[in-house]
């Protein structure tokens, strides 16, 4: 209950745009925390080389480590992103399941610490007496 208030409180108060411009910034940053999560699992888990990417195409800004490749275009802010790996590298047999489990992991971690940021500046914001 206390979920819906505060998002029914930030609307009213800040308006559908504020939300919606605050939701632009924060998504390209949710997208590769996401995708970044896969590939830490999958570095972990296989002895190939992991590429996490957010265009269609290869024509975006590339960082390359040893067995890492970020590659980063203008796709990201709407939403697109993947993380690929070579699963003939595996090291185990189930591996790949953790690979897959990691980014929603972590989504949902990201989630409840912005949920209890918002909670707490709520907290904040409430006079005291």
């Amino acid at each position: 209950m206390e979920a819906l208030e505060l998002f029914s409180t930030t609307i009213s108060e800040h308006g559908i745009p504020w939300i919606l411009g605050v939701g632009a910034l924060w998504a390209p940053l949710t997208v590769l925390m996401h995708e970044l999560a896969h590939a830490a699992a999958a570095l972990k888990l296989t002895d190939g080389e992991v590429r996490v990417s957010s265009s269609v195409a290869e024509n975006g800004w590339t960082l390359a480590g040893d067995r890492l490749e970020v590659e980063l275009s203008p796709w990201i802010f709407l939403g697109m992103g993947r993380c690929t790996f070579e699963p003939a590298t595996l090291r185990r047999p189930r591996a790949e399941a953790w690979v897959a489990a990691a980014g929603p992991v972590w989504s949902f971690v990201g989630l409840l610490g912005i949920f209890g940021m918002a909670l707490f500046l709520q907290r904040l914001e409430e006079p005291h007496g």
